[in-house]
């Protein structure tokens, strides 16, 4: 999944295999509740993104940054470390 813009909001991101990659690419994606997505990788593009956990756990697997990476509002991501 890419987000290219905006604000996507969600409680289930589908699918959370290592393989079900997700990339921030100028977009923010906001938790509507909590995001358990050990597995799921993470790529912030050179464009930037955002996190927000909106008050929720969000839970990700590798975070690789190529850009600026934003977390908003309360709650902290957690994942392993930025590469």
């Amino acid at each position: 999944m890419t987000i290219t813009g905006g604000v996507l909001a969600s409680p289930n991101l589908g699918d959370s295999a290592a393989t079900n990659l997700l990339t921030l690419d100028g977009g923010t994606l906001k938790a509507t509740g909590p995001l358990a997505a050990g597995s799921r990788n993470v790529t912030v593009t050179a464009t930037g993104g955002g996190l927000d956990p909106n008050g929720n756990k969000m839970t990700f697997g590798n975070l690789t940054v190529g850009g600026t990476r934003t977390v908003v509002a309360s709650g902290v991501p957690t994942g392993a470390p930025a590469r």
